[in-house]
């Protein structure tokens, strides 16, 4: 037995699996790797460049380094701002 498909009948899939056409995604990510290690994803340039300017001004910042193509930041800093210490 062969099946064929007249050129009328053509596959539709159901609505709830067509994918919508212009729908964008927008995010911004922050992590923490280590205990002096910020890395932000993208972020607009604005916030970046403010933040490297407040943590100049504050003197914990250590090295910075970007990724324009992957729209990365990653800040090195001095102290280890957010690191637990334990009350043991």
């Amino acid at each position: 037995m062969v099946l064929t498909t007249s050129p009328q009948q053509s596959f539709q899939p159901r609505k709830e699996f067509l994918r919508k056409q212009g729908t964008s995604h927008h995010f911004s990510l922050v992590t923490f790797n280590g205990a002096d290690i910020l890395r932000l994803s993208h972020f607009p340039a604005q916030v970046i460049a403010g933040l490297r300017k407040l943590f100049e001004e504050q003197d914990v910042f250590r090295f910075y380094r970007e990724d324009g193509e992957l729209q990365v930041a990653e800040f090195v800093l001095a102290d280890k701002m957010w690191s637990g210490k334990s009350t043991r």
